[in-house]
């Protein structure tokens, strides 16, 4: 769960920790079926026994796997009538998790530092920006990576409520976007990219959502996108979702999209409609070796730096 989620009120600090048990219920497989939504809730009311005892950081496998395996009567009072022999279940899914993924779980590894990520506060350097480039590839199947993008997503929307700015600090760029913001599906990235899309603008924070699969994207959240950039969609389906974001804009552009060449785009913003085409990128765009990317992910910040 993300630092500090103690301070928070009780409706936001229970809300990110059932954030972050219902992106562990996705990473034990639990579906909609009836004794998956059970174990779901006792998940979420154990993240939240946490959080709300002041324990978040000392929250890993283990610890909950001693707490539901216990039947800790706190835990068991707010779960009413809720069978507890799910949690027998529960404690085994948890421990065959716990083997399996102890590499990503595991509490040895650096902590999610939302400030050393964008370069703020004490990590601040006079006169430089600095760019943090993070790679899911090494974490495995896309459920463990939606688990680990859930929790970066949980670290944003605490920072910038605890230290809202009405000027802009800092970018996040997200790649395939749709993966995280799908219109057909609720991932465990979903509600805390929903959350946090509400939220960045008032932090300082600029979010910047980037998708090859346009038509996969849940468009019902353009309410809090104030600028879309959209190059040359060419997939009838695609265009067809995008209906509802086109038809916003004072001029039809719907025609034009398809026949776009590469580095064309058509900048859609409050009901206007602007045409560009980029310049050549500053930086380049070329895959990296696996072994170069470790590489560069061991240089100490300080060295990374110069």
């Amino acid at each position: 769960m993300p630092s500090g989620i103690e301070g928070l009120p009780d409706l936001e600090r229970d809300q990110a920790a059932g954030y972050a048990a219902h992106a562990l219920g996705d990473m034990l497989g639990y579906k909609q079926t009836r004794k998956d939504k059970g174990l779901r809730t006792i998940l979420v009311q154990a993240f939240q026994l946490f959080a709300a005892h002041g324990a978040s950081r000392k929250l890993d496998v283990a610890s909950l796997i001693e707490l539901i395996a216990n039947e800790d009567p706190a835990l068991v009072a707010t779960l009413g009538r809720l069978d507890t022999r799910l949690f027998k279940d529960l404690v085994h899914d948890l421990e065959v998790l716990k083997l399996n993924t102890s590499d990503l779980l595991s509490m040895d590894g650096e902590a999610l530092d939302v400030e050393l990520l964008l370069g703020l506060g004490r990590h601040s350097q006079p006169g430089k920006t600095r760019l943090s480039i993070v790679s899911t590839k090494f974490l495995g199947d896309s459920a463990r990576v939606l688990f680990w993008v859930a929790q970066l997503l949980l670290a944003l929307s605490r920072w910038v409520s605890r230290a809202p700015s009405p000027h802009l600090r800092a970018v996040v760029l997200l790649d395939e976007a749709d993966m995280y913001l799908p219109a057909q599906s609720q991932p465990a990235t979903k509600a805390p990219m929903e959350n946090l899309l509400r939220r960045a603008r008032s932090g300082g924070l600029g979010v910047l959502l980037a998708t090859q699969s346009p038509g996969d994207l849940d468009y019902r959240c353009r309410d809090n996108l104030r600028s879309w950039f959209v190059g040359r969609v060419t997939q009838q389906t695609a265009l067809d979702k995008m209906k509802p974001l086109l038809s916003d804009a004072r001029v039809d552009v719907s025609a034009r999209i398809p026949g776009q060449e590469a580095g064309e785009f058509h900048l859609l913003q409050d009901g206007r409609v602007t045409a560009f085409k980029r310049d050549v990128p500053l930086l380049r765009a070329e895959q990296v070796p696996e072994n170069e990317i470790l590489k560069l992910a061991r240089r100490r910040p300080r060295d990374a730096a110069r």
